[in-house]
């Protein structure tokens, strides 16, 4: 019987949070906050507008981020981006790291 198909898919989870999280930190003009879900917070530095950085993502990458401009307490340009599989999270943060470099 292979047991392939029923082990915990929350440690594998976790990791690639953890690993995503990681790889986000190191994007500069940018901070990514911990987050024990899948999702991160991140405030954009040096000017970076989250509209204009949503829009880039999804015509030039095809992937959506949330702007935080609604939440209540938070001021200044946010982002809210969730974790995926390593490839999509991998994709995300190159597309980040190349955007936010320009």
């Amino acid at each position: 019987l292979e047991t392939d198909h029923f082990t915990d898919p929350k440690p594998r989870a976790i990791r690639e949070r953890d690993e995503f999280f990681s790889k986000l930190s190191r994007i500069s003009g940018m901070k990514a906050y911990t987050s024990r879900a899948n999702m991160f917070l991140l405030e954009l530095m040096n000017g970076s507008c989250a509209d204009d950085l949503m829009v880039r993502l999804l015509v030039k990458h095809g992937i959506y981020i949330r702007t935080c401009y609604d939440k209540v307490g938070l001021s200044g340009e946010f982002v809210r981006i969730a974790s995926r599989r390593g490839g999509e999270n991998n994709r995300l943060v190159q597309a980040l790291a190349r955007i936010l470099s320009e």
